[in-house]
Parts: C-alpha cells; structure tokens; sequence
C-alpha cells in the first residue's frame, strides 16, 4: 500500500508533531508545572500515583478545558477549582 502524496491526506492540517488534528480538539503544549502554588496543592499528591492525574488535569485547567476520566477514584484535592475542570464519564455511558 503506498502512502497518499504530499498535501492529500484527509485528516487536513496537522498540529505540532506531526499529528493530524481531530476536528473539534486542539494540541496543548505541556508547559504547566506541579510547583505552581496559585493552582496546585502539592502537600496534596500523597503518593506517585497521583501525580499523572493532576498534572493532566492542571494542564485541562490551563487551558480552560476539561479532563474526561473513567476513574471515579481520580483524586482532584490538589488542584485548585478541580471540579470544574473534570468531567467524569459514567460506566453505563461507554458499555452498551
């Protein structure tokens, strides 16, 4: 199979990386930081399996968006204003 030629692919413009853009969603750099006292409570990451989630959802708050998680355990104290910036998906919404 060969690849299309250049400027004919379908996805459209292509966001930094390299990867094509979905429509509707936009690439956000990672330029936010967990030490960042005005949104994140550090003393709050109790333990390193925290620290994804915050950062993800400190980066979703940055940017004015939201985090969608599956993870009803998903711990928000840390940052600051979570629940605004987390969108919980239920179970029954993603099984058929």
């Amino acid at each position: 199979m060969r690849r299309p030629a250049s400027g004919s692919l379908p996805w459209g413009k292509f966001e930094r990386g390299g990867r094509p853009a979905a429509q509707g969603h936009e690439f956000w750099p990672d330029g936010v930081t967990l030490f960042d006292n005005k949104r994140v409570d550090s003393k709050r990451l109790l333990d390193d399996g925290q620290v994804t989630d915050t950062y993800l959802l400190e980066l979703a708050q940055a940017h004015g968006g939201k985090l969608a998680a599956l993870d009803l355990r998903l711990v928000t104290g840390a940052v600051r204003g979570a629940a605004q910036w987390l969108h919980l998906i239920s179970y029954d919404a993603v099984v058929c």
